[in-house]
């Protein structure tokens, strides 16, 4: 994910993500997780390739993941319980200036 990112390949991005979460997912042994990832990749890439790429910070995203990543290989329980803290506060942030983006450029 960072070499992508220092490239700026998105899609490249994209594909590692969709295998990073597949791996912890099915990793974690929880059905549920398994299911909902697969729910929600369609709506995930659609999302990213319509809105994101325009405002995302793709080394600080790579660079995120990666931390969490490194954590999870480390066993660092806490380690991984902040790096993911962070990855979603990252990815909540920015759904809302994709959001605040499309909003503006369709009017008031």
């Amino acid at each position: 994910m960072e070499a992508a990112a220092r490239v700026s390949d998105g899609p490249a991005f994209m594909r590692l993500d969709r295998e990073f979460n597949t791996l912890i997912s099915e990793s974690a042994g929880n059905r549920f997780a398994v299911k909902s990832i697969r729910l929600t990749r369609g709506l995930i890439r659609r999302f990213w390739y319509m809105y994101a790429e325009t405002v995302a910070d793709l080394p600080r995203c790579a660079g995120l993941h990666a931390t969490l990543a490194r954590a999870i290989t480390n066993r660092d329980e806490a380690g991984a319980e902040v790096a993911l803290g962070a990855l979603i506060d990252d990815i909540e942030e920015l759904t809302d200036a994709t959001l605040g983006v499309h909003r503006s450029s369709r009017g008031p």
